[in-house]
């Protein structure tokens, strides 16, 4: 019965009208299965398992883990942003301390660090009961001179593109360049030089853009066009759109509208 209560406090945040039973069916399914992940995973009694491997008491909310950027920051986190601030809060709070406990923001097992716009996105819409300064580090560590910086990021700053030479080369650079102009949209406002240099880098997604195919392709360090490979979980026709900082560029490069 406290299941059945818990969880129509959660669903009932969205209340639908005149609907049919089988979308209501849908939609509600849907919606539970949005609240599954990220979990909460500190004990009754607020304890949990750090970063560092140690158990730490959480102080401020639940800690969650569980978490998953890559496949979550596009439409899961806002959503959470609207319908359940205050957890997506204790989330954001959770990756600070696994910053803090590891050095590192954490960025999953796939490319880029989407735990960036994770957390400007709930801060662009006012989610601000963190700390802002903390989360301002630990995005920044992720983007300049980090000591745990991979071989494509190098290769990405290097040459303005993740080189072909490295596997997932397209979906890197252009993760990569998102994930700039997030951290440069967040940093302009109090760090304005700095916002200004990363959404100036956050360009590099046109050195990709391959004027024979009108698609993203691989290139190598030489400048030379390659044929094969440069892809996660997708392929050219997948990628070429994964610019959304800058539509109206990307169409400019395509021809047009």
């Amino acid at each position: 019965a406290l299941a059945r209560k818990k969880w129509n406090e959660c669903l009932g945040k969205i209340e639908i009208k005149n609907g049919e039973k089988e979308k209501l069916t849908v939609f509600y399914t849907a919606l539970y299965h949005s609240m599954l992940l990220p979990f909460v995973a500190s004990d009754y009694n607020g304890e949990y398992l750090g970063a560092d491997g140690k158990i730490h008491q959480c102080e401020t909310g639940d800690y969650y883990s569980g978490f998953s950027p890559w496949d979550t920051f596009r439409t899961l986190h806002p959503l959470l942003t609207l319908l359940q601030p205050t957890r997506q809060t204790d989330m954001i709070k959770s990756l600070l301390l696994m910053y803090e406990q590891s050095g590192k923001l954490y960025d999953g097992p796939m490319t880029g660090n989407h735990s960036i716009p994770v957390m400007v996105d709930s801060y662009k819409k006012g989610l601000i009961n963190f700390d802002v300064d903390l989360a301002a580090e630990a995005m920044k560590s992720a983007i300049w001179n980090a000591p745990y910086k991979k071989t494509d990021f190098k290769s990405y700053i290097e040459n303005g593109f993740v080189s072909a030479e490295l596997p997932e080369s397209v979906t890197r650079s252009l993760e990569y360049a998102y994930n700039d102009w997030v951290l440069g949209e967040f940093l302009k406002d109090y760090q304005p030089a700095r916002g200004e240099q990363l959404i100036e880098r956050s360009l590099n997604y046109r050195n990709l853009f391959n004027p024979e195919t009108g698609l993203m392709s691989p290139k190598f360090e030489n400048g030379a066009w390659c044929d094969k490979g440069g892809y996660k979980e997708g392929d050219a026709w997948n990628y070429s759109w994964f610019v959304p900082h800058d539509i109206s560029g990307l169409a400019e490069l395509m021809g047009g509208k």
